[in-house]
């Protein structure tokens, strides 16, 4: 949809309180930096926002999902509908290049949001509304008086608030399915696979445990599900509900390293939530800085090529200074990973002479394993043991 533009009033804001006839004392609201769809007070300032811009665009209001407004000091405003640039910065679990491909599993926060082909002003004003799913969130500032560098920081906030709670909604479906299950825990994990490799390792290992595994395919990093470890944590739950999280993480290893008490290989947050970062497996003794599920794997079964000759490649495969494999005619771009100290998987950007991409991601991977394709359909579950015994102690521990 094009942009907008219509003349104005000089809005300074809304009254916060009621204002009886004769009363020149009013409090007025001119900033806000996250109001959501949850709060009453959400529908009567986006009310006032619409008669006041949306209105005088003609476009109707279901068909928006982002709102963009920026009201100038001729009284003029801007309004972008829906197709606008946003441009976030993240951080990230390791290093990137200029022009390489991002990834959500090594975003582990959002930091800020801008706008980079819009402009705006100190004395602007300016009004963000952001749909995610059924939910909406708004930021406004009538104060003329914008710190930049600020307002993305607010904006960047709004943006992890609003994915954050779409990771929750899709957890509170799956903790409704659950709960007529007769399971002794409920298991979070990081990334979109991880689960699809415990389900698969409980079956073969023949558990005498009930477990329910959060089975979704939503992208979720460590920052996530360390703030659903807080969210669950605030409020006593009726199953124990257990955060699983990669080696892979610097500030997450020492979070939760801060919160282990009595040598135990787990931690304990209170009203039935606990976490524990992904046991090294006895096979992977010398890799302890960097683990993540596939690594549970022997390097034979891990390194298995399906159908389409792809497959997961390590690090240590390839030259550190030309990303070439260092015994085929093959090339990786995934330099960062290679030059890791720590063994690690690569599952994108490995090449051959043809150019093609032969590599294989880690959720395919994950999916052959679960649903026991030819020649993933064997392996050895054995060394998963040793996680299952970490829950097998939270289940046992008579923690609060």
């Amino acid at each position: 949809m094009p942009k907008f533009t219509i003349n104005s009033e000089p809005i300074a804001g809304f009254a916060a309180e009621r204002a009886e006839a004769g009363q020149r004392d009013v409090k007025v609201l001119t900033k806000t930096k996250l109001i959501t769809s949850d709060n009453p007070m959400f529908h009567v300032h986006m009310k006032h926002i619409s008669d006041i811009f949306i209105s005088k665009t003609k476009i109707p209001l279901v068909l928006i999902n982002k709102l963009l407004i920026l009201l100038h000091k001729d009284n003029t405003a801007d309004i972008y509908i829906n197709d606008f640039n946003e441009m976030v910065r993240v951080k990230v679990k390791e290093s990137v290049k200029a022009g390489d491909a991002v990834y959500q599993s090594n975003i582990s926060d959002i930091s800020s949001l801008k706008f980079p082909s819009i402009a705006i002003k100190k004395d602007d004003a300016i009004v963000y509304c952001l749909r995610t799913n059924w939910r909406f969130s708004l930021h406004f500032d009538f104060s003329r008086e914008i710190d930049l560098e600020k307002l993305e920081n607010e904006l960047g906030e709004l943006k992890k608030d609003a994915e954050f709670h779409s990771l929750l909604i899709s957890a509170e479906e799956e903790i409704n399915r659950i709960t007529t299950l007769n399971a002794d825990v409920f298991i979070f994990t990081e990334g979109k696979s991880d689960w699809k490799h415990l389900e698969k390792a409980a079956a073969r290992l023949r558990l005498q445990m009930d477990l329910a595994i959060w089975s979704s395919d939503d992208n979720r990093g460590s920052g996530d599900l360390l703030k659903m470890c807080e969210h669950y944590s605030r409020i006593p739950q009726h199953k124990k509900f257990i955060f699983i999280f990669d080696r892979d993480e610097e500030s997450i290893i020492k979070e939760l390293q801060k919160r282990t008490k009595n040598s135990n290989a787990y931690q304990e947050w209170g009203n039935n939530v606990y976490s524990f970062l992904l046991p090294v497996p006895p096979h992977r003794n010398e890799e302890r800085d960097v683990v993540s599920i596939e690594l549970f794997y022997i390097n034979e079964e891990l390194l298995t090529k399906d159908k389409k000759d792809r497959r997961l490649f390590l690090n240590n495969e390839f030259n550190e200074t030309s990303g070439k494999h260092i015994s085929q005619n093959l090339h990786s771009l995934e330099m960062n990973k290679i030059k890791r100290d720590k063994s690690c998987v690569i599952d994108n950007r490995v090449f051959d002479d043809k150019n093609r991409n032969v590599a294989l991601s880690k959720d395919d991977f994950a999916e052959y394993v679960l649903k026991d394709e030819g020649g993933f359909d064997s392996f050895n579950f054995e060394n998963f043991q040793t996680l299952f015994n970490i829950i097998s102690e939270i289940i046992k521990s008579n923690g609060n």
